[in-house]
Formats: C-alpha cells, structure tokens, sequence
C-alpha cells in the first residue's frame, strides 16, 4: 500500500471512528456524511477494495450506513454502488443487514434533510 493509500486509510478509518449514532441532531449526521463523502470522492477507482479490506468490522458497518445515507442524498450513486458492491464483497452480506436493522442510525431524518 502506498503513501497515498495510507492517508486515505487514515482518513476513512477517522471519518467512521466516532459515528453520530446517539445524536439527534441533524447537522452532525449530515457533516459526518460529508466528510465520508470527500474520502470517498479523493479515493481513485481501483483503490476502494484494498481500503474496504483494512476495516475492521464494525468500521465496515458504519461505513454501510454511511453508504445508505449518501445514496439518499442521489449524488455520485454511481461510485457509491461501486464502494457498496466493494463493501458487500469484503464484508459479506450480513453487513447489509446489520446497517438495515440497526436502530443506532446515521440516517439524517426526513424533516430537516440537509
């Protein structure tokens, strides 16, 4: 893994560190979308998996539930069903059901959306 890698490693495993799970405030669920969106965005295509696979596996959940909240918003959904199938492959198909049923959301309520 390069440098280059390395800082993006660094900077998705940050982005999910302390997810917004307990909040109920929707600006910090939106900013926390955010900043995983910009790692996302900065990463080139080709690099995902090898990042995806230097999560542990609540990181992998998180960033799940991240994913689902950013495919809300229906920006840049191409690269982020790219990042969902990556995530899928290497984490399994249990990650999907754990960031579906978890009552511990990062989802931005639909009332003040953004």
């Amino acid at each position: 893994m390069g440098r280059r890698s390395k800082s993006f490693e660094a900077a998705l495993a940050a982005a999910l560190a302390d997810p917004p799970n307990a909040t109920k405030s929707n600006e910090v669920k939106a900013y926390a979308a955010d900043v995983t969106m910009k790692v996302i965005n900065s990463v080139k295509t080709g690099e995902e998996a090898e990042l995806v696979g230097a999560l542990d596996d609540e990181q992998q959940d998180t960033l799940m539930k991240m994913l689902y909240t950013l495919l809300e918003r229906g920006t840049d959904c191409s690269k982020l069903l790219k990042w969902h199938g990556t995530l899928t492959k290497s984490a399994g198909l249990g990650c999907i059901v754990r960031a579906l049923t978890d009552r511990k959301t990062v989802m931005v309520t639909p009332e003040n959306k953004y």
